[in-house]
């Protein structure tokens, strides 16, 4: 937030957000294709706080594949 909010520039805090989802993915060594990044675009162009969600679903699942990600973690 105080990145965006310390920018004068509009579409800052998506930005940062697409990175998040993205930096998320190759933790998670997915590989993404144009489409997914179009998506991963459009999610960051959301709150925030989705993008963080949908970036803590993208780890979890990543850190135990055989396990439940655990909801909240």
């Amino acid at each position: 937030y105080d990145t965006a909010h310390a920018s004068a520039r509009q579409g800052v805090m998506a930005e940062l957000c697409c990175q998040l989802l993205g930096e998320a993915c190759a933790d998670a060594r997915v590989e993404l294709g144009a489409f997914d990044q179009h998506v991963l675009r459009a999610i960051a162009g959301f709150e925030p706080e989705a993008a963080a969600v949908v970036a803590g679903i993208i780890r979890r699942a990543a850190a135990d594949p055989h396990s439940k990600a655990q909801a909240g973690s």
